[in-house]
């Protein structure tokens, strides 16, 4: 079949044909060229990208018109040899000297009139904004906080679990925050259990007992409502202009529009490279239900640079997994939650493939896929430096559990041979891969490892939206929940093959693998999970936690990093779980009975290795060696 080239470069002439000697100077331009040689031709078409750097500040669109005919791609590649960069970031220059310590210096810089960004990068590195100490808490424990008190209680509300109070706010007796400039922009963050929540503050004024610091609503009723984990004092407090200092960070003043920067005495940041991304997504594919985009190749491209805003204007209650709480929802259902921004979104997207993709330095996730998206592959492709979840697949609410339309549903996608990094750099609640109610998702041959919280999340809802959700031997489903007969789409995945490792770095009551509710056909085997913990190992395969019994065993299960290796949370079942290769870790595979036993037997668990390490006698070698990434 023919092939025809189409070639872009940055900073190309803005009337240029597309040629390899007269590129086009943006991707819409070759986009829109792509389309018209197909019509023409019927053939593969191929976007050739040189090197250098690709800037935007809104996301470059995809819709049904872009997509390529059945049986043909339309690809958009690297130029053989060079690295093209899609980038959301402005660099920063003009840079003057605000004041001049013993230890540091306070560098500054304008920044165009209205921008806004949480996140910031220098030499390629995220740069740290700045930030209080920070007070740490164990396992499930609120902070607990002295200087930090609740203050002005509004009355109490009943989230289905437990009657939580609620408050307006703060207070405290440090002066700073009565001086601080824009404290509107001051974020409260929590750590707590297995959750990272962001609070903004709305107003600070002085009262006869203190500084009384008024927090964002509805986040902050959020935040002390939401389900699973609820907060106290917070972990730190971050963004303010009075802490820029010894220990370096920056900030953003959005009324002047200055970017500050404080630098060890020396350093001059005039000589060095800072990029203040803008953007808060790069590509979106998006298509409709009954015209998706279809058959579209990204190839050997690296995305970088982006921001994500809502949690500095509205919060970010995290209720897990860096999913959050609906804020019209304070029934907790267990059925409706919002998810986070992603720089990739593929939305009705049918037959997309990122093929050695790079996705670096992100203010939030990395690829999105949703909304009926099916037989979509991330092959090859490194994540790193994420602020969010890696990848997302499937949605969250109730209607996506039970979809009315079948052309909704997630379905066969796939992750495979794929490296996975330091995602939840900053919301340290995120995960590697997340699986929300999809069908079909194959986990295959990645390795992921260096995450604050799990690896790999698979479904969603508790059991809430499964059959017998009645059967619960607690945390029985509330009067109006709504019940089901049938189960929900989320079945058929496989995670095999992977090498997971030194996960749960930061918070806890995760796994290297953990799922949540019925899914049918489930397949988790033979993949390598290790180095999550380095202390005495729970010496069975199967750790069941009856927690209503108050049962709970505080050798294991307060230890940093419990559990660890597999964790089959509230109501999973229908899994086949064997062959999995699990040491250096609290407890093997953990099983929170809140069912019905029969739902724990509707799992198979066999043949799985423990708590052996490659010099004991037994460990299964030839497992081990084909776990990870593959040659491709």
């Amino acid at each position: 079949m023919k092939n025809l080239n189409i070639y872009v470069a940055p900073g190309a002439n803005p009337g240029a044909t597309g040629t390899k000697e007269d590129p086009f100077s943006t991707l819409s331009a070759a986009k829109k060229k792509a389309k018209e040689l197909q019509n023409e031709f019927g053939c593969d078409i191929t976007v050739y990208l040189r090197g250098g750097e690709y800037r935007y500040q809104t996301p470059e669109i995809f819709t049904a018109e872009d997509s390529a005919m059945d049986g043909t791609k339309i690809t958009y590649q690297a130029y053989p040899g060079e690295q093209p960069f899609l980038g959301g970031a402005i660099r920063i220059s003009g840079w003057e000297k605000e004041s001049e310590e013993e230890a540091y210096t306070i560098w500054k810089a304008k920044v165009p009139e209205g921008v806004y960004s949480r996140h910031l990068y220098i030499d390629g590195q995220r740069a740290a904004r700045t930030k209080t100490g920070i007070q740490k808490n164990r396992a499930w424990e609120t902070v607990r906080s002295d200087t930090f008190q609740r203050y002005r209680k509004t009355g109490s509300h009943f989230n289905g679990e437990k009657q939580c109070d609620l408050y307006e706010g703060y207070l405290t007796q440090d002066p700073m925050f009565l001086t601080c400039r824009n404290p509107q922009d001051i974020e409260f963050v929590y750590d707590v259990g297995w959750t990272h929540s962001v609070c903004p503050v709305e107003s600070v004024t002085e009262t006869k007992e203190g500084i009384f610091l008024k927090m964002k609503q509805p986040c902050f009723k959020d935040c002390q409502i939401k389900i699973g984990m609820q907060i106290d004092g917070p972990s730190y407090v971050e963004n303010l202009y009075e802490l820029l200092g010894t220990d370096g960070g920056w900030y953003l003043d959005r009324q002047e529009s200055v970017l500050y920067v404080a630098q060890p005495k020396g350093i001059s940041i005039e000589e060095q490279t800072v990029e203040l991304p803008v953007a808060e997504q790069l590509l979106v594919v998006r298509g409709e239900k009954d015209r998706p985009v279809k058959n579209l190749v990204f190839r050997g491209l690296t995305f970088r640079y982006t921001t994500f805003l809502n949690p500095g204007v509205n919060g970010h209650p995290d209720v897990q997994a860096n999913i959050l709480k609906d804020p019209d929802d304070d029934a907790l259902t267990y059925s409706y939650f919002k998810k986070t921004q992603s720089c990739v979104v593929l939305d009705h997207a049918e037959g997309i493939i990122f093929d050695g993709c790079q996705f670096l330095h992100l203010g939030n996730g990395a690829v999105d896929i949703q909304h009926g998206s099916a037989d979509n592959r991330l092959m090859y492709c490194e994540l790193s430096d994420i602020s969010g979840n890696g990848i997302q697949a499937g949605d969250f609410q109730e209607t996506d559990a039970h979809p009315a339309d079948s052309r909704e549903i997630v379905r066969d996608n796939s992750v495979e041979n794929c490296y996975i990094h330091n995602a939840g750099a900053e919301f340290k609640g995120s995960v590697g891969i997340l699986c929300g109610y999809a069908k079909g998702l194959r986990i295959i041959h990645n390795e992921l490892c260096d995450l604050p919280y799990s690896a790999v999340s698979l479904g969603w809802g508790w059991g809430y939206v499964d059959p017998d959700s009645d059967t619960r031997y607690s945390y029985k489903p509330l009067p109006h929940f709504k019940r089901y007969k049938e189960e929900s789409v989320c079945r058929e995945h496989e995670v095999r093959g992977n090498y997971i490792h030194h996960v749960l770095t930061q918070l806890h009551d995760g796994a290297g693998i953990y799922t949540l509710g019925l899914m049918p056909g489930t397949k988790i085997i033979q993949n390598l999970i290790v180095g999550n913990y380095q202390g005495s190992s729970y010496p069975e395969e199967v750790m069941v936690h009856n927690s209503w019994k108050g049962n709970q065993d505080e050798a294991y299960t307060r230890q940093k990093g419990f559990p660890g290796g597999i964790y089959m949370d509230e109501a999973s079942g229908g899994m086949e779980v064997r062959e999995n290769i699990i040491y250096q870790t609290v407890v093997p595979i953990h099983y929170h009975n809140i069912m019905e036993e029969k739902r724990f037997r509707s799992n198979i668990i066999r043949d799985n290795t423990i708590n052996k390490k490659p010099c004991d006698h037994g460990f299964p070698h030839e497992i081990a060696a084909g776990t990870g990434i593959t040659a491709g």
